[in-house]
């Protein structure tokens, strides 16, 4: 009796140290590494048989990682949406026939390689020569308000390292208001007409269609302008020392009177409670209201004396929001030979999403050409970046 007791016993326990094996969703995958290349990353792995399926998770802080691809399992995958100046965190884990998923890989986290064009850009020899282009296309047709968070990651620098001395222009919206009367607002380098004399950093508006001053309203310390070397138009200014740092710009109807509807513009860096009112312009009533979706932002070196030096510079747009916080359907890059015609800095200018959200702008003498135009940014992309988000606050009118 006692032996068969110590029998049964015997295969009891063995039945159990059976059932014990390590199940599939407590196996922890091995041999993850990421690789950096040309705005790619590469994501590999050790493939064990238990497993069909990779599942690649990937976001942009450590904590906040969420599914981006299922490949199969040996595969390498290759992510082609990355830039290089910041770090894209991944962990990867396995699935099997039945769909049954392992627990997770350690995290890490790699930042893509800016290639370098090989051969130096040549110099600046006609201004003003566009750059960048990139349009926003939205659900609403018209809207009365745009506002826009941008980041200047590097100023615009020479090759030996000094500050870019001549005129460099980043429009945020060249579009239409109303009935096709054109405008335009955005930062520059070099601000003309300053009443002290010295062109320097700071913030413009301006619209078509008429001279008369009576159709602008200047902040302290603005200045404005009536011309018509562009056709007739005119235009606030004011300086505001820009820097490396990220901004918000907004345009948007402050009030209407007799006449037309009154847009005002309003700048700050994000770290500031306030905005800095720069002024604002009238624009004539007419059979629609309001500035019209499509048009979008774009970088240009324009005609004031500088250095003949093709400079380097890198920002990028964060964040785009119409009227009650509307984002874009999406966003449509396109690169100045597609513009007007090509010039002798084709090769030297890139646009490109490192998040599926932001759309960066980089130029200079050894950048490299890498990534083709088209729609840089979709409403289904949008959302993958969910470390970084932007409440949205409005400017008050002073």
């Amino acid at each position: 009796m006692k032996s068969f007791l110590k029998l049964f016993i015997l295969l009891f326990l063995l039945s159990c140290s059976k059932n014990q094996t390590p199940t599939f969703n407590t196996i922890t995958p091995q041999g993850f590494s990421l690789e950096a290349n040309d705005y790619s990353i590469t994501v590999t792995h050790t493939s064990i048989n238990e497993a069909s399926n990779v599942n690649i998770y990937k976001g942009y802080c450590d904590n906040e990682l969420s599914l981006y691809e299922t490949i199969g399992i040996g595969e390498n995958y290759i992510d082609l949406q990355t830039g290089f100046s910041e770090e894209v965190y991944y962990k990867i884990s396995f699935v099997n026939s039945e769909g049954v998923e392992s627990d997770f890989s350690e995290v890490k986290s790699i930042s893509g390689v800016e290639p370098i064009n090989n051969v130096r850009s040549q110099n600046v020899t006609d201004r003003p020569i566009g750059i960048h282009y990139a349009d926003y296309h939205f659900n609403s047709q018209r809207f009365t308000r745009i506002k826009q968070i941008f980041t200047i990651h590097e100023l615009p620098t020479l090759e030996n390292g000094d500050e870019y001395d001549g005129g460099l222009y980043w429009n945020f919206y060249n579009g239409i208001i109303n009935d096709n009367i054109g405008f335009y607002f955005g930062i520059q380098t070099l601000v003309s007409g300053d009443p002290d004399g010295q062109a320097s950093k700071g913030v413009i508006f301006s619209r078509w269609k008429t001279r008369d001053i009576s159709n602008y309203r200047l902040s302290e310390g603005g200045w404005g302008q009536s011309a018509g070397y562009e056709g007739d138009f005119i235009g606030i200014r004011k300086e505001f020392d820009w820097n490396i740092g990220t901004y918000e710009i907004e345009i948007k109807m402050i009030e209407s009177d007799d006449l037309g509807d009154w847009y005002g513009l309003f700048i700050r860096d994000i770290e500031d409670e306030d905005f800095t009112y720069v002024g604002s312009i009238r624009f004539e009533h007419g059979s629609i209201k309001g500035i019209r979706s499509g048009a979008g932002t774009w970088t240009e070196i324009y005609g004031a004396p500088s250095s003949m030096e093709f400079p380097r510079w890198h920002v990028s747009i964060d964040d785009v929001k119409i009227n009650n916080s509307e984002e874009p359907e999406r966003i449509q890059s396109r690169y100045f030979e597609e513009v007007w015609q090509s010039n002798q800095f084709d090769d030297y200018t890139n646009i490109f999403t490192p998040d599926g959200k932001e759309v960066h702008f980089l130029m200079g003498p050894y950048v490299k050409r890498f990534h083709q135009s088209g729609n840089v940014v979709t409403s289904s992309s949008m959302n993958q970046n969910n470390c970084v988000s932007y409440e949205d606050i409005t400017a008050e009118y002073p």
